[in-house]
């Protein structure tokens, strides 16, 4: 990979606000690679976007992309792994910061690596499925549950119904099973605390814990995209020894180079398109 400089700005971990719509953390590469994919983070219910800030950055470092930590406030973004609410779109917001940092940083918006884990990982399935040309890889870690590629089933469930988002995830569903996808959960994540969704229809359809839920989708996504002629991109990893704990998953886990692992096997370069089976 040939690093060039690019903008004045100096290597250095920031906290922005872009406006009043989405604040986020910002790392920036000692030697930030132009055109490259920043990689943007997202957090769970916790909303500890500094964490995640933190975890990433030697990932950041190595590969030269600017690192984006969104924080969904509680009181900007109350449902912000549903994508948000019509007067508070989590989506759009995401998408002006990206277009915010582009312009003060000469870096792209045109895709990202999108990373979440937990409720983060609702909103990265969720956006990616409504926006895929926006996704250049998605990782997807220990989401409570999942959207699943079904338009027999109603959104947010699957993908049926007036809902824009789903109109969009249904319009654009082959795009998104082309997806580089990599689904993690920890091995002992099966405990079904206060922030999981508990409901019968879900047990029975994605299963009664997190890493039942991370497999079904994963095998979901990638039946589906079969069954529609297209090759999967979708990869599950179980974290051993790990539960429901951020901090678990990158100690004990060692997520972020698990994940930096995955994204050095994709090859990313800019962009990558949809591939058909032969």
């Amino acid at each position: 990979m040939t690093h060039l400089p690019v903008s004045p700005i100096a290597p250095a971990s920031r906290n922005v606000s872009a406006g009043h719509r989405l604040p986020y953390r910002l790392h920036i590469p000692a030697r930030a690679v132009p055109g490259a994919a920043p990689i943007v983070a997202v957090h769970g219910v916790s909303r500890n976007a500094g964490e995640h800030l933190r975890a990433y950055r030697a990932i950041a470092e190595r590969t030269g992309r600017i690192l984006v930590a969104p924080r969904f406030t509680k009181s900007g973004h109350p449902r912000y792994q549903r994508l948000g609410t019509p007067g508070r779109p989590a989506d759009v917001a995401l998408i002006g910061a990206l277009e915010e940092i582009a312009a003060a940083t000469g870096s792209t918006a045109a895709r990202v690596i999108l990373i979440g884990f937990s409720g983060g990982a609702q909103f990265a399935h969720r956006f990616a499925m409504a926006h895929p040309e926006r996704v250049a890889a998605l990782g997807l870690g220990a989401a409570g549950w999942y959207t699943l590629p079904d338009p027999g089933l109603s959104y947010p469930f699957g993908l049926d119904g007036e809902e824009p988002r789903a109109a969009a995830a249904r319009a654009n569903l082959d795009r998104f099973l082309c997806l580089p996808m990599h689904v993690h959960v920890g091995a002992l994540d099966l405990e079904r605390d206060e922030v999981f969704r508990v409901d019968p229809d879900l047990d029975a359809v994605q299963g009664a814990t997190r890493v039942e839920r991370a497999a079904r989708w994963t095998h979901a996504v990638t039946e589906t995209a079969l069954s529609r002629g297209l090759a999967p991109r979708v990869t599950f990893e179980l974290l051993p020894g790990c539960t429901h704990s951020f901090a678990d998953c990158v100690k004990a886990g060692a997520l972020p180079l698990r994940l930096g692992d995955w994204l050095d096997s994709l090859r990313l370069a800019h962009d990558i398109e949809p591939r058909t089976m032969p």
